[in-house]
């Protein structure tokens, strides 16, 4: 009999400690609750302000915030390229006010007009996207090359310039200056890659630039300056003397008032003339 209560209070010792692993192992495999769901707004960061993300615990109602910086810049990493015949596609470069610099295809992204290759002006489009609001419209410029090979000759009182051409350009633009590293000022155009100029004074010394221009789609583009080149201005072919005097004159001096002889530069030199100070120095 004893045995039998001993057998049976076993029995219920195991039968019982079953049934706490079996409610053990059935608490253990219920999965862990998260500690948050997270639902975010966003106030987009534009050129001319912050922006904000805004995330809201869904369980618990807890809510951080992050301020996304203003965009400060958007640029190219180059304003115009020249001309080879080959693609030209510059960078994008976008900055924030943070100094950070945003990712194209997360932060922006970028359409070009054309394929950037012929001559001519392009029209760059940035949009914003993502976190960022807004974009702006670049312009990116494919220019002629610098004329090269420029030369300076006088004659005649007059000075022809002769340089190499360039391709695709249209035409050429040129400056002149007193001294080589003066200030340049636009002097004549034309079509050609020759140019000679009107009367010059005399034994001044002359410097020329010129650059390259092309005209296409009612868009025009031009290349930068060339180098200089400089030449004296040279004496004229015809001469005046008086009949007494023992200088040789431009037609406009005021030595010329009571007589005035034209005689040619060499035959000037010939007989022993020598240039007259106040017109030619």
């Amino acid at each position: 009999m004893k045995s039998t209560k001993r057998w049976i209070s076993l029995l219920l010792s195991v039968l019982l400690l079953g049934s706490v692993m079996v409610m053990a192992s059935a608490e253990s495999t219920v999965p862990a609750q998260p500690e948050h769901i997270w639902e975010q707004t966003v106030e987009k960061a534009t050129t001319k302000a912050d922006g904000l993300v805004t995330s809201v615990c869904s369980l618990c109602g807890e809510t951080k915030t992050q301020v996304v910086a203003q965009v400060e810049s958007i640029e190219l990493s180059q304003a115009d390229a020249v001309y080879d015949g080959k693609k030209h596609v510059p960078q994008v470069i976008v900055t924030d006010t943070a100094g950070k610099t945003l990712k194209k295809g997360t932060d922006f992204k970028v359409k070009y007009s054309g394929g950037c290759k012929k001559l001519g002006v392009y029209t760059i489009t940035v949009t914003l996207i993502g976190n960022y609001s807004g974009g702006k419209k670049l312009t990116f410029k494919i220019v002629p090359a610098a004329p090269t090979k420029l030369k300076a000759n006088s004659a005649n009182q007059k000075v022809t310039l002769t340089w190499q051409k360039v391709a695709g350009a249209t035409g050429y633009v040129i400056y002149s200056a007193s001294k080589k590293n003066g200030t340049y000022r636009k002097l004549a155009e034309t079509a050609k890659t020759t140019w000679t100029s009107k009367k010059y004074k005399p034994g001044k010394t002359m410097y020329f630039k010129v650059k390259a221009v092309c005209e296409a789609e009612n868009q025009s583009v031009e290349s930068a300056l060339s180098k200089a080149a400089g030449v004296k201005v040279a004496l004229p072919n015809t001469v005046y003397v008086t009949r007494t005097g023992t200088k040789f004159h431009l037609a406009t001096c005021e030595s010329l008032r009571d007589s005035k002889i034209a005689i040619s530069l060499q035959d000037a030199k010939q007989r022993g003339y020598s240039a007259c100070s106040r017109c030619i120095g």
